[in-house]
């Protein structure tokens, strides 16, 4: 069976999925050590029968709903690819809006070595990617989940900053508190358990509940965060992160809340879909 012939089969059994093409094409790629574009060069390529059943079950998984980045144990995020596994979320496009937005507020700080916190880093895509961004800056990345910062420490160590970015076990900012940073980022759960639980079944099956979920209303967390912050003796300069669909009222509420007095501007941004998503907090 050639390239071309699997991967019409597979995409004909992928039916049921909103991109059954890319996907087959992703999977079997990430098999055989090639990218889409050397597939599509190489489509009367026969691809070796041992490959058949290994390609065909993993179709069978993505069509019950499993992501595919968790087959390929791959996903790109702002143009670098992540090691990502079930033991971590997989990394959205709309979160870059955070990469883009801490380099821009980082860059007009004119701070020689900034010091950034990715908290709850997961895969470490944001805080990475930042230090990749900002090579003069000094990166911790924190998270309360031991498994998720292994993940860290992997894409770390691919990217080549292993030596070059702290990581840290924490709940929240429990064992940080007598750090100082100048700028910090972030991506909470927010998604809630009886409001703000706009969630697909695929993702709440496979990904890691503990990357998802923070109460009944998903900001749980995030108002931990927001009173711990307000409790520090030495602020940072610049508070970033992400919340869900329909969540925008609520969080400004909380940050009025906590930062009322303390911040000179609090931003709502909405992502490409002109859905709110982000909120930046600059500090006086």
């Amino acid at each position: 069976m050639t390239i071309a012939e699997i991967l019409i089969q597979g995409a004909e059994l992928l039916a049921n999925r909103p991109t059954p093409r890319l996907d087959a094409e992703l999977v079997l790629g990430s098999m055989m050590g090639l990218t889409r574009e050397q597939l599509f060069c190489s489509c009367d390529k026969q691809v070796a029968a041992a490959y058949h059943t290994r390609f065909f079950d993993f179709m069978e998984q993505v069509r019950a709903g499993k992501p595919v980045s968790y087959i390929t144990r791959s996903k790109e995020f702002f143009g670098r690819n992540f090691y990502v596994d079930e033991r971590v979320l997989i990394p959205r496009p709309e979160t870059e809006m955070i990469i883009e937005q801490g380099t821009e507020r980082i860059v007009s700080l004119g701070l020689a070595s900034p010091r950034i916190l990715d908290l709850g880093c997961g895969s470490g895509c944001i805080g990475l990617s930042l230090a990749l961004e900002l090579p003069d800056s000094r990166v911790t990345l924190a998270d309360i989940s031991m498994d998720a910062l292994e993940v860290t420490t992997m894409n770390a160590e691919r990217l080549g900053l292993l030596g070059r970015v702290k990581i840290v076990e924490s709940n929240l900012l429990s064992n940080l508190l007598d750090q100082e940073f100048d700028v910090i980022v972030t991506n909470l759960p927010y998604i809630g358990t009886v409001t703000h639980n706009d969630i697909s079944v695929d993702v709440d099956t496979y990904e890691p509940s503990l990357a998802l979920y923070a109460g009944d209303d998903g900001l749980v967390l995030y108002k931990k965060l927001f009173q711990q912050i307000a409790s520090l003796s030495v602020m940072p300069k610049c508070l970033i992160g992400e919340f869900g669909f329909g969540q925008s009222d609520d969080v400004f509420s909380l940050l009025n809340t906590f930062f009322e007095h303390a911040a000179s501007s609090i931003r709502i941004l909405p992502d490409l879909a002109g859905i709110d998503r982000v909120f930046v907090v600059s500090f006086l």
